[in-house]
């Protein structure tokens, strides 16, 4: 099984450019041998469900890969209704509010939308998307 991480080493003879490309490329393969669902940004959100929704941003940020290499194990074995996106495909504040209604502009990933019995509960980016993360799924900082 890959590492979400190595999909941005280096790899002789490619630029950066194409390292960024083929990591957003290969990301969805990743997920999937990870037993982790990729978010659609067309799939509805049940209305009675759990359901926690991750953002990070898969052609640029090695801290996030690397935060979900730390935590896919544990979310597979949870069996929680997760799916994760790749932040680094969307390109505007609407993007994300789209799939996170409320999400403040967007300034660190990875994000988190965490719903409760169907209702958005939680919105977060950046350090304090990390913490919900490993509080329930990893390490604690």
């Amino acid at each position: 099984m890959r590492r979400f991480a190595d999909l941005l080493d280096y790899k002789e003879g490619t630029s950066p450019a194409e390292t960024q490309k083929l990591a957003q490329l290969k990301f969805p393969d990743v997920l999937r041998e990870h037993a982790l669902a990729l978010f659609e940004p067309n799939h509805a959100i049940s209305e009675k469900a759990d359901f926690l929704l991750l953002g990070v941003a898969a052609a640029y940020s090695k801290l996030d890969l690397s935060l979900l290499d730390e935590i896919a194990p544990s979310i597979a074995r949870a069996g929680q209704n997760v799916a994760v996106f790749d932040a680094s495909l969307f390109r505007s504040h609407e993007e994300f509010s789209a799939v996170i209604p409320g999400l403040n502009w967007v300034h660190h990933t990875p994000v988190v939308g965490l719903w409760a019995n169907g209702e958005l509960t939680a919105k977060l980016q950046g350090y304090e998307a990390v913490a919900l993360l490993r509080d329930r799924f990893g390490r604690k900082e």
